[in-house]
């Protein structure tokens, strides 16, 4: 019954039809899993930035508590005018705390949070008696109280990390609940769904049993008249497309039968015609490949030549380049026995002569499809059994490198779509090879340039360690304070071969490198007692000081721009007090007492004149001035 009604209408309104039924089906469901899943995600969104917002400001106030200790310590070792600035910090803290309480929603980590804020006053007090103690001169209370607000920090780093841990463990909570609940919700849609399909897959069975009992139909008088049946009529029934299909299939099949025979010699023909225009392309394409893979130029002449005679089943393939005085080709490769001979050799060719020459003086390709008759090709001995050659210029940015010759031992072997395939090709070895020169010659300004950088890198912190030999720091107990004559032989031995040195289990020396050059060296020690150095631990180490490096080289440079633009600035400025006047005199005492008083001479004299004035008085003509400071 449903076949019937089916095979009233087309195929067109069949497919049409059942495929907006199914449409309209899944368009029920569409708003179902949009509002789902907007539910879910506003729900999680809620919660995560909530916890998100706290963790940042508890980030930002355990910074801020980092930042107050640093400049605590600077200013106990005198590197800070006041303490004010890790006052500042703490009540930049203090502040980031309060606004954290104010969202937090968990008993337990406001209460945390009320520890760390009165652990910040205490610290504050810290700091106000670090700063009393270091105005009376009292260095060693100083390093108690340091003591003290370092042990007090690590504490309140303590009470942070444990409510960021409460913020995770809430997000973690939330997350599994939700996924619990999408797990129930997606329970539902896969049932959903599922009815669907079952709907889904009745329709399309009978759509496609209307669409297939016909189609059977026709493949089995197709079949049939393909195993040579030329009189097979198929039966039609039905309006439908199918039916149609069936009867115009009847009036051809005679027509069909007439055709085969020529169809099959001309299907032949084109086939072949195929398969050579395919391995042109597909030999195309692998010299295209390795023109942009490879920047070595003799490789890629040598692959390039093996190449295209292997894959055209060439008899000789030959690739010439123009030397520097642009009057000679020269082999730079050949295949088989015949190229290596002549490379031995030196084959080459005078431009404008020989096929090859008037390729590259006449930037066109030449063919000679019968080589004997050729007036311009001149014979090798290597090669006898040359029957047919092409020439076809290497070009690059309008401009000739060399040419490549193919020869085949068959006669008319290079018609106008070979020649134009090879002709692509030559091009492609062609600016391969421009690119390969380009590279080489980058290659080598960059390694230049990276040489000369470096050179001035190591001389200039050369000159640097000259002028401030005592840049070494000591890091224990009692803090961070400049010390001397602390080059152990361990550091020494480090800074001169250039690499990580463990001399025993709790010492490691790692040598400070800027550009590869040595400039220092650190030297690291565990307590007495303690688990040696791991392998984790040495390459934190080596990272940290190869960002030492950086940032070393990063502060030369920027010590050598401000002492450039100080002279810079004072050098205007003398500049434009001497301008002030056009009075010589006047000019000439300001020039001196500027000078003077930038440089920090005490004298300081100009003379105006000849060398050896007169004893009186200066001769007519002749101008002698003198000023000192």
């Amino acid at each position: 019954m449903f076949d019937r009604l089916f095979r009233r209408l087309t195929v067109r309104r069949r497919i049409v039809g059942g495929f907006v039924i199914l449409l309209l089906l899944f368009a029920i469901t569409i708003p179902i899993v949009m509002v789902d899943r907007l539910t879910l995600v506003g729900w999680l969104q809620q919660i995560t930035e909530v916890e998100a917002r706290v963790d940042r400001l508890l980030l930002l106030a355990s910074t801020r508590i980092t930042s107050s200790r640093v400049n605590l310590m600077r200013y106990a070792d005198n590197y800070t005018p006041s303490a004010q600035e890790s006052l500042t910090d703490v009540d930049r803290a203090n502040q980031l705390l309060t606004e954290a309480r104010g969202i937090i929603t968990s008993p337990e980590q406001q209460a945390d949070v009320d520890v760390v804020l009165e652990k910040l006053v205490e610290y504050k007090k810290l700091i106000t008696d670090v700063q009393a103690a270091r105005t009376e001169g009292k260095l060693q209370d100083v390093s108690q109280l340091l003591f003290q607000a370092y042990r007090l920090e690590g504490e309140i780093w303590q009470r942070i990390e444990r409510v960021v841990s409460d913020s995770e463990a809430r997000i973690t909570a939330a997350n599994a609940s939700i996924y619990e609940e999408a797990q129930r919700r997606l329970q539902l849609l896969v049932v959903g769904y599922a009815s669907l399909l079952i709907v889904s897959l009745i329709l399309a069975f009978l759509v496609q049993r209307s669409i297939t009992r016909p189609i059977a139909e026709l493949r089995s008088g197709a079949e049939a008249f393909r195993l040579g049946h030329l009189d097979v009529n198929i039966p039609v029934v039905g309006t439908d497309e199918l039916s149609l299909l069936a009867l115009t299939f009847n009036q051809m099949a005679a027509q069909l039968g007439d055709l085969i025979t020529g169809l099959e010699q001309r299907v032949a023909e084109r086939t072949r015609e195929l398969e050579q225009r395919s391995a042109y392309l597909e030999a195309s394409a692998q010299v295209g490949h390795a023109a942009t893979s490879i920047l070595d130029t003799d490789a890629l002449v040598r692959q390039m030549t093996d190449l295209i005679r292997e894959r055209l089943g060439l008899y000789y393939v030959g690739l010439f380049l123009v030397d520097q005085t642009h009057e000679w080709a020269v082999l730079q490769a050949g295949t088989g026995e015949a190229g290596r001979a002549m490379l031995s050799r030196g084959h080459r060719i005078q431009v404008g002569q020989g096929m090859i020459g008037w390729c590259i003086a006449n930037n066109q390709a030449r063919i000679a499809s019968r080589a004997e008759a050729d007036a311009v090709r001149l014979n090798v001995s290597e090669l006898p059994e040359t029957r047919s050659e092409a020439a076809l210029p290497l070009r690059s940015r309008d401009h000739v490198l060399g040419a490549l010759t193919v020869q085949s031992d068959h006669s008319d072997a290079f018609d106008p779509s070979t020649i134009a395939v090879l002709q692509t090709m030559a091009d492609q070895v062609a600016v391969a090879l421009d690119n390969a020169r380009l590279f080489a010659e980058s290659q080598q300004a960059l390694e230049a340039e990276r040489l000369a950088y470096g050179q001035i890198t190591h001389e200039a912190w050369s000159r640097m360690t000259q002028k401030q030999s005592d840049l070494s720091y000591l890091c224990d107990i009692e803090g961070l304070h400049p010390v001397r004559d602390q080059w152990r032989i361990e550091m020494v031995q480090a800074s001169q071969e250039s690499q990580t040195m463990q001399p025993d289990g709790a010492t490691l020396v790692i040598p400070v490198r800027v550009r590869e050059h040595v400039v220092g060296a650190i030297r690291l020690r565990k307590p007495d007692g303690a688990v040696g150095w791991t392998a984790e631990e040495i390459g934190l180490m080596e990272t940290l000081t190869d960002q030492l490096g950086v940032a070393l080289e990063g502060a030369r440079l920027y010590q050598d721009s401000q002492r450039r633009a100080a002279r810079e600035r004072l050098t205007t400025e003398i500049t434009n007090r001497m301008r002030e006047t056009l009075d010589m005199d006047t000019v000439l005492q300001t020039a001196i007492r500027e000078m003077g008083q930038a440089l920090g001479i005490p004298r300081i004299t100009v003379r105006l004149g000849s060398a050896e004035p007169p004893a009186d008085a200066p001769a007519e003509g002749s101008l002698h001035h003198a000023r000192s400071l």
